[in-house]
């Protein structure tokens, strides 16, 4: 883990750090032949040389700087737009109540969400974690003589609730391909890691790990462990899994 974890880093800074060591050889360069270099006759020959080999370096420590910056201010500008972001969570939750469950996706949502069969006991088991809201229009839409007293659940349902998880899968797909994206852009180093953890970690991780046997399930269906593998290797670099 701490060898892949060093990858990563190298990876991500490898531009820093190959023109850090590329000025660490001239300066060692320059401090091993110094009874030669900064000799009368030499140093006069160079000395507009040096100067702007200096300047050169601190240009670019000011470009770190400067890059390191903007990088941290990345890390709330490049974040999808909090309000979009929070209608799509908001229409998920209504469905399979997504951020307000501690526990991941069960096995029979997931397949469910994929258009898989489910058996009729499952059924039941969704229709208790639908909202109170979906279940009236449910009922509403079968029953011309709807009783929503007791929102009882009926096998006749199980075409509405089909569509309402494919619904939900959309959206989750939408969800995640967005944070994806958000990862994709850390790992890539246009975003501060350390400042994109102090702010997401905790969301990030908890909406992962409720999506996680969703996640597994398109791997698996599709054949394709590269899928949304940019959001599990940030978690990876943060430690949280």
């Amino acid at each position: 883990m701490n060898t892949h974890k060093i990858w990563l880093a190298l990876k991500e800074h490898f531009n820093e750090i190959f023109i850090g060591i590329l000025f660490l050889i001239v300066f060692l360069g320059i401090f091993n032949f110094r009874e030669l270099v900064f000799t009368k006759d030499l140093f006069n020959q160079y000395a507009t040389s040096f100067v702007a080999l200096f300047g050169i370096f601190l240009t670019w420590v000011q470009f770190l700087f400067y890059k390191q910056n903007k990088k941290k201010e990345s890390a709330l500008t490049y974040f999808p737009r909090p309000m979009e972001l929070g209608e799509l969570e908001s229409s998920i939750d209504k469905i399979i109540g997504f951020w307000s469950r501690s526990a991941p996706l069960d096995n029979y949502e997931v397949r469910l969400m994929d258009g898989k069969s489910i058996l009729s006991n499952e059924y039941k088991l969704i229709w208790g974690k639908l909202s109170i809201t979906n279940k009236i229009e449910i009922i509403k839409h079968y029953d011309n003589e709807p009783d929503i007293s007791k929102l009882e659940y009926k096998k006749k349902y199980n075409i509405f609730i089909n569509e309402l998880y494919k619904g939900a899968r959309r959206k989750l797909i939408s969800y995640l391909n967005q944070i994806e994206g958000y990862c994709l852009a850390i790992n890539k180093g246009n975003i501060d890691s350390k400042a994109a953890k102090d702010l997401f970690a905790h969301k990030f991780y908890h909406n992962f790990r409720k999506a996680r046997p969703y996640i597994e399930m398109v791997r698996e269906s599709k054949g394709d462990k590269s899928i949304f593998i940019e959001f599990e290797t940030v978690l990876r670099k943060w430690d949280c899994i």
